[in-house]
């Protein structure tokens, strides 16, 4: 099962938990009132995304001392659909789009994403591998 099964089920999920909370109350308006929430959170999470991504670059040129070649990347052509389309719906509707939340928000996903990657463990290239296995299995047998 790869990521994007795994997200759209997460996605039905949550979908399904949020109808059966509000099953009760659960009209046109109260529906459309989620829809919007839904849209103003993308746009703080897509806004997250960009930002690091952002922050990333800039880091990178001032670390090598170049300027970044800044060129608009296929991957990127849903999210900045689904960023416009969220954008229009609470334009269409004169409602802002970012809350007192959105800053909280951008916070903690930056403070999740910075535990996230202190966890992911270090890969080792196959010539590390070489150095490493010639390190310990000849050189220190050895040179004793």
């Amino acid at each position: 099962m790869n990521l994007e099964h795994i997200l759209g089920i997460q996605v039905l999920f949550l979908g399904g938990v949020t109808f059966g909370y509000h099953s009760s109350k659960m009209d046109s308006e109260n529906l459309f009132r989620i829809l919007l929430l839904v849209a103003r959170f993308v746009i703080c999470l897509l806004t997250s995304q960009a930002l690091e991504l952002a922050c990333a670059t800039i880091y990178t040129s001032v670390k090598t001392r170049q300027l970044p070649e800044i060129r608009f990347k296929e991957k990127f052509k849903v999210s900045l659909y689904v960023l416009v389309s969220s954008i229009g719906l609470l334009v269409y509707h004169n409602l802002p789009l970012i809350g007192e939340e959105f800053v909280l928000l951008l916070i903690a996903s930056a403070g999740v994403r910075y535990l996230e990657a202190k966890r992911q463990f270090a890969t080792i290239t196959y010539g590390e591998g070489m150095a490493c296995s010639f390190a310990e299995g000849y050189l220190y047998q050895v040179i004793p």
